[in-house]
């Protein structure tokens, strides 16, 4: 089954085991129609080109209206759907040609208000779709749209594994290539490479690459900041595989390092230890808040743990940070098929920071880590 049909499969599975009794599904909320595109899906900076599709539940008929600048892509991404039509949208003023009828704007709006009326049940994913159109039952299934959204498959674990491997490995193969008088901007560009020929189809965010001081910046964009063979380098990447993506960060030591060296690698260790802590401690019905708690203190016993200045975690997906949300102020809890990223830090201002992170599936048996690259690495 390819992703498209699975994310489709899971939609329908979940609102049959909620008793949704629907004729029609119309979906226009860029959260539930990235997920289902997620195959076209890529940010930053693209914007999805589905602005909403409808599913007839007896026939099985999918109509998707989609920008006319990415018909023909859409087109040829889902050519192995039968059931599903493809309406590019475009003002009929324009007097464009395609191979199909463009559907203007405002046909497109009518075209769903039709649908509503004449739908006895209709489940919908936004309190505008439909109006003000009594004549149908509606039925908001927005809370099922977070469901399958969170709560990953197997399937979609597999995918994930995919893009963490292809991580992990261009990482790992960069390592040797990096060498005196590269730039942060030049690594960062050597790793994203790499990735590339080892089948990435995008990244899941803007690549992190910090030489020296620049680690304490958690979110610092790579410079020209050149690499003297001495300083600590922290690497947070993540590719996108069939619309689903990995976010890795790892610590690199040189062998002939600064001053502080044995400090940073004895609070490498720390934090370490504070991830595999807090794997340990994600059981269905936890809070997150109290996973967070279990990181800070570890890195409390050192008296780190005011240099940590973020959360612990979130969720990861089609989107590199969705739900769960892992703080101090996190009301979320943990969930069955969660995949979710563990990544403390300390930050030390214009000297040095220090990060790692693992992805981690809450699995039927067990927190289950799925990044294995070492987290202190030897240059």
């Amino acid at each position: 089954m390819r992703p498209f049909e699975l994310r489709l499969g899971k939609l329908f599975s979940t609102l049959k085991d909620h008793n949704v009794e629907t004729e029609k599904v119309v979906l226009q909320s860029k959260y539930a129609l990235n997920y289902i595109f997620a195959d076209l899906y890529s940010p930053p900076p693209e914007e999805l080109g589905v602005f909403a599709i409808i599913i007839d539940m007896n026939t099985m008929e999918l109509d998707a209206y989609v920008s006319s600048l990415e018909y023909y892509r859409i087109v040829e991404t889902y050519s192995y759907v039968q059931n599903l039509a493809v309406h590019p949208v475009a003002p009929s003023t324009m007097g464009i040609e395609f191979d199909t009828e463009i559907v203007d704007v405002k046909d497109m709006k009518n075209n769903i208000a039709r649908v509503c009326k004449e739908s006895r049940r209709i489940s919908v994913d936004s309190n505008e779709i439909c109006g003000n159109d009594s004549s149908s039952i509606r039925i908001d299934i927005r809370s099922i749209i977070k469901k399958i959204r969170r709560n990953k498959s197997e399937e979609e674990v597999k995918m994930i594994r995919k893009a963490i491997e292809i991580a992990e490995k261009a990482i790992e193969d960069t390592i040797p290539r990096i060498k005196n008088g590269l730039s942060e901007q030049v690594i960062a560009g050597l790793i994203e490479s790499r990735a590339r020929e080892l089948g990435a189809e995008g990244f899941a965010f803007s690549t992190i690459v910090a030489i020296g001081a620049n680690t304490s910046k958690p979110h610092h964009i790579p410079s020209s900041t050149i690499f003297r063979g001495n300083e600590p380098i922290v690497i947070d990447f993540g590719v996108r595989v069939h619309g689903y993506v990995s976010d890795i960060t790892r610590i690199i030591l040189p062998s002939n390092p600064q001053k502080e060296a044995g400090t940073i690698r004895d609070f490498a260790n720390i934090i370490s230890d504070a991830i595999d802590s807090s794997i340990q401690c994600l059981k269905v019905g936890e809070r997150y808040s109290n996973i967070d708690e279990v990181a800070r203190s570890v890195l409390m016993k050192s008296n780190i743990h005011r240099y940590f200045v973020h959360g612990l975690g979130h969720g990861i997906g089609v989107d590199v940070h969705e739900e769960p949300r892992i703080s101090k102020a996190s009301d979320h809890e943990v969930e069955l098929g969660d995949v979710i990223t563990i990544e403390p830090g300390i930050y030390m201002h214009k000297k040095f920071g220090i990060r790692i992170e693992d992805d981690v599936y809450v699995a039927p048996s067990r927190p289950i880590k799925l990044t294995s690259l070492r987290r202190v690495i030897e240059l």
